[in-house]
């Protein structure tokens, strides 16, 4: 597993993985410049947008890194906070967890990843809404709206 980014727990996750022998498995790179890192996403089984709730901002946001999985082709493990899980169900580009924990989602993972049909629906979905969520169209909403 490759942890790309920082956050509040890192310093918790970091202890984790060495406490339960880990280190071989999991790797924490920090942050990577934009222009590096879909190197890394293109690369990458699947991709896990798990903000939790922690206020409304978090509540309603949509983060980049959604996108760049649907444009990478990258199949999504995604908590069920509103505007995520109306882009995964929409675009049916994968699949939501009920709650955060550990269990959950490595259940969550192992269905997705040991279901090659659905696997291949999500791609095939993926490339379907990359034509859609792009930058091309969205910024044609923006010049419609502050017009």
């Amino acid at each position: 597993m490759i942890v790309i980014g920082y956050g509040k727990v890192e310093e918790e996750l970091k202890a984790f993985v060495v406490k339960e022998k880990m280190t071989e498995r999991v790797h924490f790179l920090g942050r990577i410049a934009r222009d590096k890192l879909f190197n890394y996403t293109k690369k990458a089984t699947l991709g896990m947008v798990l903000e939790e709730p922690l206020g409304l901002s978090f509540q309603y946001s949509l983060p980049n890194k959604l996108f760049d999985y649907i444009h990478a082709g990258i199949p999504i493990v995604a908590g069920n906070l509103p505007e995520i899980s109306r882009i995964i169900k929409e675009h049916k580009v994968g699949v939501l967890v009920d709650d955060y924990q550990p269990k959950t989602i490595a259940k969550v993972i192992r269905n997705l990843l040991n279901d090659t049909l659905l696997l291949l629906e999500i791609k095939e979905n993926q490339q379907k809404a990359k034509e859609v969520l792009c930058w091309e169209k969205e910024s044609k909403k923006l010049d419609k709206y502050f017009k």
